[in-house]
């Protein structure tokens, strides 16, 4: 899980380094499900809460469209 958020950072960091604003991001991660099934789910945002609405809503639509 790590991995992808330094993943994520790295390609954040060129991006702006490059001129590119990021005006918001929201970051969703999960673990390996445990022996009952469950897993931990994490969910980070950093921007304005209704950016972040409206990127959970449009990845969304993106499934339910596929």
């Amino acid at each position: 899980m790590l991995s992808g958020i330094k993943k994520w950072r790295t390609e954040r960091k060129l991006r702006q380094d490059a001129g590119q604003a990021v005006a918001g991001y929201v970051l969703i991660t999960c673990g390996n499900p445990d022996a009952k099934g469950e897993m931990q789910v994490e969910m980070t945002y950093e921007g304005d809460k209704v950016l972040a609405s409206y990127l959970l809503e449009s990845a969304q639509s993106v499934f339910d469209n596929e």
